[in-house]
């Protein structure tokens, strides 16, 4: 009887190590790696997301920036818009948008905040696009352009 006993209890010490070692060899990892996969998707779609309604923000807002201009300037027809350039900043957490006018007189560049339609840096230029710019303007437009870099960089 003794034996028997022994033999038992040895078979279940066995089945309750395999059972221990499958849990935590192959259960709790492969679990652990399932929660990571969907925190990291949901993470991905949070973003996607983020970007979808910055972008549809962006548009509203540029399209009200140009019917104000439009307005304002008395310019339709005379004004031409360039396309618009939309960037999410993460780091900012901050929406924002470049885009640009020309005409005969001159161009000019903005960067607004797409949330507000705040104007965050602005360029005028009052030559031809293939003029030669003096001193003052090109200091101008590179710091346009430093600033550009600051609010459309990728983190």
């Amino acid at each position: 009887m003794d034996n028997k006993l022994r033999n038992t209890l040895i078979v279940g010490i066995i089945i309750v190590s395999i059972s221990v070692a499958y849990y935590l060899v192959i259960f709790l990892p492969r679990k652990e790696a399932i929660r990571l996969d969907q925190q990291k998707y949901d993470q991905l779609a949070k973003e996607r997301d983020i970007l979808e309604s910055c972008g549809v923000t962006a548009r509203k807002s540029y399209v009200a920036f140009q019917e104000e201009w439009n307005r304002t300037h008395n310019a339709m027809g005379y004004s031409h818009f360039s396309e618009m350039t939309t960037h999410f900043n993460k780091k900012l957490n901050l929406c924002v948008y470049e885009g640009g006018i020309a005409n005969a007189s001159r161009w000019e560049l903005y960067i607004f905040n797409a949330y507000t339609n705040e104007v965050l840096k602005k360029f005028v230029s009052f030559t031809d696009l293939g003029e030669e710019w003096d001193e003052s303007t090109r200091n101008w437009y590179d710091e346009f352009n430093a600033e550009r870099t600051y609010y459309f960089e990728e983190i």
